[in-house]
Parts: structure tokens; sequence; C-alpha cells
């Protein structure tokens, strides 16, 4: 049982991205007290349903939100931002982690358009959030300019952004860097 003062970490996955896929079984068998929000299916996704599932997963009460941290993967990000937007005033997760995030992609599909229309409301998103990280590849095969990828988190959201040499999109069934940088985050919840 979790205790009381215990962290909370919930993982959103990626589009397509299942929660029983990718990294996030291992994560969760890797760190206590790892949750994972199981998104509803579609082709395109749904952003508000999406949203709304986040929302549900972490909830409104401040004293859980003060204790909790949030990895957004890839498109995961866009409904993970839009429901930091969307809490009530005066409430705010701990961290945010998100991995293999994007402002465009190089070949954008038709799909994504829903997740990232209408624009963010920023300082709404960072209201929503005492902490900002991003864990961007130096290879990333979707985002090829990984530097103007994180001079927009930076610009926008004031996140702070770390650097993954070599980590593709961070899809594989164990990422270990995705885990340090947690560990190292875990610790300031």
């Amino acid at each position: 049982m979790v205790g009381l003062s215990a962290p909370r970490v919930i993982v959103v996955p990626r589009w397509s991205g299942m929660a029983k896929g990718e990294w996030y079984p291992w994560l969760v068998s890797e760190l206590f007290g790892v949750g994972v929000v199981d998104l509803p299916e579609g082709n395109p996704p749904d952003p508000e349903a999406w949203t709304a599932s986040i929302l549900q997963a972490i909830g409104d009460d401040p004293y859980a939100l003060a204790r909790t941290m949030v990895i957004g993967h890839s498109a995961g990000c866009w409904p993970l931002l839009r429901a930091l937007a969307a809490l009530a005033p005066g409430r705010a997760v701990k961290q945010v982690l998100v991995v293999a995030g994007w402002w465009a992609v190089d070949e954008p599909q038709a799909a994504l358009q829903p997740l990232i229309e209408p624009p963010l409301d920023y300082d709404a998103v960072k209201d929503g959030v005492q902490s900002l990280r991003v864990l961007l590849s130096t290879n990333d095969p979707y985002t090829a300019n990984h530097e103007a990828n994180a001079a927009l988190w930076r610009e926008r959201l004031e996140a702070e952004v770390v650097f993954a040499p070599e980590a593709g999109h961070f899809t594989g069934a164990e990422q270990p860097v995705v885990l340090a940088q947690l560990k190292e985050l875990y610790g300031e919840l």
C-alpha cells in the first residue's frame, strides 16, 4: 500500500502506445507507484477523450497533485498539456517529464492535427505544473531538428530540456535513460 506521502507517477502513452506496450510495463516493474493511463483507442485519436482520461487519472485533490509526477510520451504529451491547462486554479502537479515531445513533426500525419489544435494556453499549462522537464533524443526519426524543438519547449513553457544521445523515439521495451531521469526527479517529489 502506498503511504499518504508517497509520490504518484502516472504515464501517458504515445499514440498507438497501449498501457501494456512499449517500456511502460517495464517502468512499472522498476519503480514503485507507477500507473499507466489506458487511453481510449481511435484513429485518429480523440483529443477530448484522451484529455478527460488523463484528468481522471491525475484527479483534482491538491494534496495528491502536489506529490504527482506525470510522464507524457510523444503525442501523449499534447493531451497531457491540455489536462494541465484544465486544472482548477491553485491546482498543479509536482513534476512533468515529457519524453520525445514535439511541437512539429518532420512528416506530419493528418491524424495528429486534432491533438495539436487549438493552440495551447501556455500560461495555463505553466500554472498546472510546478516543474517541467523534456527528454529529447538527438536522432528522433520524427523530429530531426532536436535543437529547434528544444528551443520551443524552453521558450513556450520554460521547460528544462535534457538530450539523450541516439535514443530514437524512446520506443523500446526498456528505456534506462527514462528511468534515470525519473529517479533524478523522483527524489524531488
